[in-house]
């Protein structure tokens, strides 16, 4: 019974030297082991580094800060997310280019929840140091194990290389977000007026910031306006500013906004909400590069790049005398469109675990990560509110969570259900048609009527109604696969925009 053989003695000496380490580096591949053990000994304690050739071979028990840093191995991965508490331990994983993740990879990282990424490039940048951590009336100890230059979501959003040093972070490893952003710090250097379109919420006033912060004019801060925020009578005051005693209440001079961003960017907002009189001052002002202000009877030569941002059609507010299509085409040299979020999904990915880290750290809270059918919830939902509506939901999360995990059942019931409608714009859809009509309609006009054989001779067809049906179920699911975009199904139904939304607005009436 006493007598333990030497390879018990190691194996026991082995775990126990194992669960006083630091760090623990786990890996089938001895190369990838020495790399990172190489990087960690300048700044770290060799004989708290523990190096392990597979998951199984990791201790019960950790101390606090733990780190474990991994392959990337999915089951290593699945093993140390399962790890409880994951609080005390931060999963770092190795990949020699972050260029070879897919889209596919970079859900599972995220989904199960890792700090960090190490990699070619940053590897050589990690110091392990203690820092003091210091709080109003207390201070925390902790060990971390950090390169200061990098982060996980830069790393992630490694397409996002023109914006450093601009001031603006944009999050995202999309197609759509990569080009905008190319786009954007393309023409950032030109004099030309941008129009930037996109629903609300979908960050069109970031992307003005950024292509002020990459112009000439970035010496002077960008000048924001909401047009749809003041009285036409207040905008004109507010864009073009008045002299003393232009009307009452003008006790003293004030200037413009059009006059603060002289040899800077204007920035309008909500442009679509300009009244069609200021629309004719402001033509003018792009035109001949000078204001008059209100009670003045001298001009004033400025120096101002005009971007103006959207959510609403203004073509088709053109077509119904809305919107001037001489001032249309001066403020639309230059077309940026934003894809509401819904159409790019991977931006969503990517977000969630920024707004996750960003509210855990600003809340102070003890939330680490978020599990994956909650994930999936969040990834699958329409986002109506796009951007702002994920960030206000990941706060309210983070600020009401006390596991720690963010799980389905923290989720609002609303979010279960994948809805592609906003207030002022609904449908109906495929499933409830459905269950109105008590079988599915096909889309090849094969509708399925049910007749009663006994009352054959008084049946009737209402071929009106019945085609009125497949036709609401062919808009729905072209809408439903155009992502609620009209103009997007009216192509795919050979429509113009105008008659699709008349048709929505019809079946809306005639359902209520």
């Amino acid at each position: 019974m006493n007598n333990i053989s030497q390879t018990e003695k190691s194996e026991r000496f082995s775990r126990s030297e194992a669960s006083q380490s630091i760090v623990y580096i786990i890996s089938g591949q001895k190369d990838i082991r020495s790399l990172i053990k190489r990087a960690l000994i300048k700044t770290a304690d060799e004989k708290k580094i523990t190096e392990l050739n597979d998951i199984k071979a990791l201790p019960s028990n950790f101390n606090s800060d733990t780190y474990i840093i991994t392959e990337y191995n999915r089951t290593y991965i699945s093993g140390v997310s399962r790890i409880t508490p994951k609080r005390n331990v931060k999963l770092y994983v190795y990949v020699n280019n972050t260029w070879d993740l897919n889209e596919q990879d970079i859900i599972f990282l995220i989904k199960h929840n890792i700090d960090y990424i190490i990699h070619s490039k940053n590897i050589g940048k990690l110091t392990y140091e203690k820092f003091i951590d210091a709080k109003i009336f207390k201070k925390k100890h902790y060990n971390a194990l950090i390169d200061k230059s990098s982060t996980l979501l830069e790393d992630l959003c490694h397409n996002n290389d023109d914006i450093t040093d601009t001031g603006i972070n944009i999050y995202g490893i999309s197609n759509h977000i990569k080009s905008v952003i190319e786009k954007a710090c393309k023409i950032a250097q030109s004099e030309s007026s941008v129009l930037i379109t996109g629903e609300s919420g979908t960050g069109k006033e970031l992307i003005a910031r950024l292509i002020h912060n990459k112009s000439r004019r970035n010496l002077n801060p960008m000048v924001s306006v909401n047009c749809g925020a003041f009285p036409e009578g207040l905008l004109e005051s507010e864009l073009f500013g008045y002299k003393k005693g232009a009307f009452t209440g003008a006790f003293t001079d004030k200037p413009g906004r059009l006059d603060l961003a002289d040899k800077s960017t204007l920035f309008l907002d909500e442009i679509g909400d300009m009244s069609l009189s200021l629309q004719v001052k402001l033509l003018r002002v792009i035109q001949e590069r000078e204001i008059e202000p209100i009670g003045s009877l001298k001009t004033k030569k400025i120096d101002v790049r005009i971007i103006s941002a959207t959510n609403k059609n203004l073509e088709e507010m053109i077509s119904k005398s809305l919107f001037r299509e001489d001032f249309y085409y001066r403020i639309n040299v230059i077309p940026i469109h934003l894809m509401p979020l819904r159409e790019r999904k991977t931006d969503i990915i990517i977000l969630i675990y920024y707004f996750l880290k960003k509210f855990s750290d600003f809340q102070n809270n003890s939330v680490y990560g978020i599990s994956e059918d909650a994930f999936n919830i969040l990834l699958n939902y329409g986002w109506m509110g796009n951007v702002r509506e994920l960030e206000n939901l990941l706060e309210m999360l983070v600020v009401l969570n006390e596991s720690g995990l963010i799980t389905a059942k923290d989720i609002p019931e609303k979010y279960f259900k994948d809805n592609f409608q906003d207030q002022n714009d609904k449908y109906i859809s495929s499933s409830e048609f459905e269950q109105k009509t008590g079988g599915k309609t096909k889309t090849g006009i094969n509708v399925n009527i049910d007749i009663n054989a006994d009352k054959i001779k008084d049946f009737r067809i209402d071929l009106k109604r019945e085609m009125e049906k497949t036709e609401i179920d062919i808009i729905n699911r072209a809408m439903k696969t155009a992502g609620g975009i009209k103009e997007k199904a009216a192509k795919m139904l050979g429509l113009n925009r105008t008659t699709l939304i008349e048709k929505l607005k019809r079946y809306e009436k005639n359902k209520k």
